[in-house]
């Protein structure tokens, strides 16, 4: 996806967020480990990025409750737009590795990310305002984003205001979306 290139070019930008508790993934621990349920985990905005034409967010997934959960794969992100149009967007991964986890630029398989009671893990999303391939300017916009975490069936709605942005995320073109990675990776420990 051409412009989702410069968006996460932007999320360099993210080390602006800060560290915290990473989420540690091991794939000896995969096969004991249970999934990560809606219900257990605190699935919010937790920072958001915009510039050159691009914007997104970062969602995390934060374990709440007692016991440790794991994750894999991409969430699945819907967006909703002010005009009542839904997309669900797409699932980046060649790109955003080279982006969020330069120390690994090819992945063999998805990272399985064990969350600790407490810890958290971070998705990244992210479309464009860029006119579309005929040269017609956006006038929608991408009021919800619809978050269900991988493996899972339920989901919650969160806002989509970028807040670098100064408004909601733009519904020009498709947005993408990269799979549930953890926190020190994005951010660089």
């Amino acid at each position: 996806m051409r412009g989702l290139v410069g968006v996460l070019g932007a999320v360099s930008l993210a080390a602006a967020f800060g560290g915290g508790t990473s989420a540690s993934s091991s794939s000896s621990a995969f096969a004991t480990v249970r999934v990560c349920t809606t219900s257990a985990l605190r699935i919010r905005m937790v920072g958001s990025y915009a510039g050159l034409g691009h914007a997104g967010g970062i969602i995390g997934f934060t374990n709440r409750s007692s016991t440790t959960c794991r994750l894999t794969g991409w969430p699945t992100l819907v967006a909703l737009s002010n005009t009542g149009r839904t997309a669900t967007a797409l699932h980046e991964a060649g790109e955003l590795q080279g982006h969020l986890m330069p120390e690994h630029p090819r992945i063999p398989a998805l990272p399985s990310v064990i969350l600790r009671p407490g810890q958290r893990a971070d998705a990244v999303f992210g479309g464009t305002d860029n006119p579309d391939l005929h040269g017609t300017r956006c006038r929608s916009f991408i009021r919800y984003l619809r978050v269900t975490p991988p493996g899972n069936a339920h989901s919650v709605v969160l806002s989509a205001w970028i807040g670098w942005l100064g408004g909601y995320l733009p519904a020009c073109q498709r947005i993408g979306v990269s799979m549930v990675v953890p926190r020190s990776d994005l951010y660089h420990g």
